[in-house]
């Protein structure tokens, strides 16, 4: 088998066909991929009675759209002072967070069958933080993340008013 070189000779090697087979694969998938993408999310989200809980993070007073596989009739929310639920349609719940901590929302069917249970957490957005930290105290060694409703910094500050500064911002963010 010969491929033909720019110039107009023939070379050893892969026929053209098959050497624009990967450009052709991966444009395939490109296609395709992301029906198998929604449908992975959608049935993940949705459990049957006694199945696994979908464990979700969601930034405090931002929210979050889920899809569902199956209709739903009702979504109740184990603590409402953490998080709101609001159904738009027999698929689609919107999500927002209230205030740090975790909480649980039960989703039901017509008969009232449970259908799934999202496992919530509502968390600080630690990037924000992250960037606060940063400009007050100038130092890219800090880290920030949300263990448990909780911040925690870690890594070097450059000194002890830098270390002092970022405690303070992340205090003032957690008020």
């Amino acid at each position: 088998m010969n491929s033909v070189e720019r110039d107009g000779r023939r070379r050893p090697g892969l026929p053209l066909p098959l050497l624009f087979a990967p450009v052709i694969l991966v444009t395939a998938l490109l296609v395709v991929w992301p029906g198998w993408l929604r449908t992975a999310q959608a049935q993940s989200w949705v459990s049957e009675e006694g199945g696994r809980v979908r464990h979700i993070v969601v930034t405090l007073n931002k929210s979050r759209t889920l899809r569902f596989d199956k209709p739903f009739a009702s979504a109740v929310v184990g603590a409402p002072d953490i998080m709101d639920a609001l159904p738009m349609s027999d698929r689609v719940l919107y999500i927002q967070g209230k205030k740090v901590g975790t909480t649980n929302v039960s989703v039901f069917d017509q008969s009232m069958k449970l259908i799934g249970v999202l496992d919530v957490e509502v968390a600080i957005d630690t990037g924000n933080l992250q960037q606060k930290i940063r400009s007050v105290t100038g130092s890219r060694g800090i880290r920030v993340r949300s263990s448990n409703g909780q911040i925690v910094l870690s890594g070097v500050a450059g000194n002890r008013v830098a270390a002092e500064r970022a405690v303070a911002v992340a205090r003032g963010q957690t008020r």
